[in-house]
C-alpha cells in the first residue's frame, strides 16, 4: 500500500514538473512575440485547388485543364507553402504572413488543417476580390499574438472600366503590448502587356491606397503601419515612390511617412524576390510607417531614433535552381510555361522583425 502511494506521489510530481517546463516554455514564446514581430510576404504562384469556380477563369487549374493540376500536384504544393512559412520564421512559425495568389477559402482550409501548420495556431483574413482568374491575397495571424479589430475588402477603381485586379486587404489589429497594428495586403496589377502600358494602373492602384493611408495618419499621425505585397514595381519606380510616397529608411526622419524596407537591398548584385528574362526584380515589399522604423525619444527634444530593422529576402537552397539560359540561380518555380516542375513558386519570400 505504501509503494502505491509512493508511486503514485512520484507520478505526480513529475507531471508537476512537465507542467511547470510547458508553463517555462510558453512564457518565453510569448515574452519572444512581445518583443518581437515576424512578418513575411509570399506569393505562392497559383495556389489553386482541383474544383472548378464557374465565376473565374480557372480552368487551366482542373485535372483536364492546360497545366493538369491534380489533387497530387495541390497537396504537394500545400506542404511546399507549409515548409516555407516554417523556415521563414526560423525559431518558430512567423506571427504574421501575407499571402498572394490564393484561389480561395477552401486552399486556406486545408493548408491550416491538414499541413504541417495545424499546430502553428494560425487564423485567417481573406479578400475575395475581383480578379478575373479568381487569385486573391489574404493575411494569416497567430491568434496569440495578433488579435483583429475590424478588417476591410478594398477594390481599386480604374481608369479603365473593364480593368480588374485584386482586392487590398486591410486589418487592423491588437498586439501583445496593446498597441494597434493597421495592415495592408496587396498585390497590385501585373506587369501584363507591358511595363509602361500597364504603370498606369499601378499608380493608381498606389494612389488609392495612399488616400487609405493619409486618413490614417490624420487621426494618429503616430500610427503602426504595416504594407506588404508583390507590388510588381520596384521601390524606386513611380507607383511606390510618388503615389504612394514609401521613402527609402536611409533618407533622414519625416513624422508621419512610409519608409519601405527593401530599398537598401536593390544595391545589392544578384538580389531580389522575383527573376525576369535574368534580371533580379525588387518587386515584393514590405513597407512601414514612421512609427514602427523610430522609437519615441527618452527626451522630448531628442530626435527619434531609428530602430535597427532589416529587411531581407529569403535566398533558402531549396527555393532556388540554376539558371541554365541566364547564368547564376533563380526561384524553383512549379511551372516553366506549361510544364509542371514541382517547385515552390517563382517569387521568394520577404521577412521583417519589427521589435516592441
Amino acid at each position: 500500500m505504501l509503494y502505491l502511494h509512493k508511486t503514485r506521489f512520484v507520478q505526480i510530481r513529475y507531471l508537476l514538473k512537465c507542467l511547470t517546463v510547458c508553463c517555462l516554455l510558453l512564457t518565453a514564446v510569448f515574452s519572444r512575440a512581445e518583443r518581437q514581430l515576424r512578418v513575411v510576404f509570399y506569393n505562392t504562384e497559383n495556389f489553386f485547388d482541383c474544383k472548378d469556380d464557374s465565376l473565374t477563369r480557372d480552368e487551366d487549374f482542373l485535372p483536364g485543364g492546360s497545366y493538369a493540376w491534380s489533387p497530387k500536384r495541390f497537396l504537394q504544393k500545400t506542404e511546399q507553402l507549409a515548409r516555407v512559412l516554417a523556415v521563414a520564421g526560423e525559431e518558430s512559425f512567423p506571427h504574421l504572413v501575407g499571402l498572394a495568389e490564393v484561389e480561395n477559402e477552401d486552399c486556406l482550409q486545408f493548408l491550416l488543417r491538414a499541413s504541417s501548420l495545424k499546430n502553428a495556431a494560425y487564423r485567417y483574413i481573406y479578400a475575395e476580390s475581383a480578379d478575373p482568374r479568381g487569385i486573391d491575397v489574404c493575411l494569416l495571424y497567430n491568434r496569440f499574438v495578433f488579435k483583429p479589430l475590424a478588417w476591410e475588402s478594398i477594390r481599386p477603381s480604374f481608369s479603365d472600366e473593364n480593368k480588374k485586379s485584386r482586392d487590398i486587404l486591410f486589418v487592423s489589429g491588437l498586439l501583445p503590448n496593446k498597441q494597434v497594428l493597421h495592415v495592408f495586403v496587396c498585390h497590385l496589377p501585373s506587369r501584363y502587356g507591358g511595363v509602361r502600358a500597364s504603370e498606369k494602373f499601378r499608380r493608381q492602384a498606389a494612389g488609392q491606397l495612399r488616400v487609405r493611408v493619409d486618413s490614417l495618419f490624420s487621426k494618429e499621425p503616430n500610427a503602426l503601419i504595416l504594407i506588404m505585397g508583390d507590388f510588381n514595381d520596384e521601390p524606386c519606380d513611380l507607383s511606390l515612390s510618388r503615389d504612394l510616397g514609401a521613402r527609402n529608411p536611409q533618407e533622414p526622419y519625416q513624422p508621419a511617412a512610409l519608409y519601405n524596407m527593401m530599398w537598401p537591398l536593390m544595391n545589392k548584385p544578384a538580389y531580389g524576390s522575383h527573376k525576369y528574362q535574368g534580371r533580379w526584380l525588387m518587386i515584393d515589399q514590405i513597407i512601414v510607417s514612421s512609427a514602427l522604423l523610430y522609437e519615441e525619444p527618452l527626451q522630448q527634444e531628442s530626435p527619434p531614433v531609428p530602430r535597427l530593422l532589416e529587411a531581407k529576402v529569403r535566398f533558402d537552397d531549396f527555393l532556388l535552381v540554376k539558371d541554365e539560359k541566364y547564368l547564376g540561380y533563380k526561384p524553383f518555380r512549379t511551372y516553366e510555361a506549361h510544364r509542371y516542375i514541382g517547385g515552390y513558386s517563382d517569387h521568394l519570400p520577404v521577412c521583417l522583425d519589427i521589435p516592441f
